[in-house]
């Protein structure tokens, strides 16, 4: 039953390696520097998502203001992008234009092996970025480009983005409770 594997992947999470992500998150926006969302098909919905609840969400109740930006919701530049250079830097070139040091980008992908994330991790890191990922199955090449990685170990799509979908509210929590 799918409700089990959600469940049960959920639980096999080290909690650890969840508030480590968490902290690092909050440390960015306590410094007031920009954490950065990006990601494909269902993952870029979820990068979506965690910006407006956090920039909403958050600003709103804590009444300090949260900068975060997702990357994928500038159809425009996007689109810009993709048609003048090519897809693979739709997200990199975007952070080359908005980001700087001590900023961090949170690159989400269920295979970890997204082209146009990758591209943007170098870019990221090039500009003295923190580089923190949400990843599935094995991690792909995501993992181990990341300053620090969570990985869902399922083979499941779905399930790998439910709890994706966790972990951004799970920030939502954790911040509201602490600031």
């Amino acid at each position: 039953m799918y409700i089990s594997q959600v469940k049960e992947t959920l639980e096999n999470i080290e909690l650890s390696k969840w508030s480590t992500l968490i902290s690092l998150i909050e440390s960015t926006w306590i410094t007031n520097k920009v954490v950065f969302t990006c990601g494909n098909g269902g993952s870029a919905s979820i990068a979506a998502h965690f910006v407006t609840d956090w920039n909403k969400g958050l600003s709103e109740n804590l009444g300090k203001q949260i900068k975060a930006v997702n990357l994928n919701s500038n159809i425009s530049l996007l689109t810009a992008i993709a048609n003048d250079f090519s897809y693979d830097e739709v997200f990199s070139k975007q952070i080359s234009y908005l980001g700087k040091s001590g900023d961090l980008l949170l690159a989400i992908s269920g295979s970890g092996n997204s082209k146009n994330t990758l591209v943007a991790v170098e870019t990221a890191k090039s500009l003295g970025m923190r580089v923190v990922s949400l990843t599935g199955f094995a991690g792909g090449k995501l993992k181990p480009m990341s300053d620090f990685n969570l990985n869902v170990n399922s083979n499941n799509m779905q399930v790998i983005e439910d709890v994706f979908s966790v972990f951004g509210h799970a920030v939502y929590s954790t911040l509201l409770s602490k600031l």
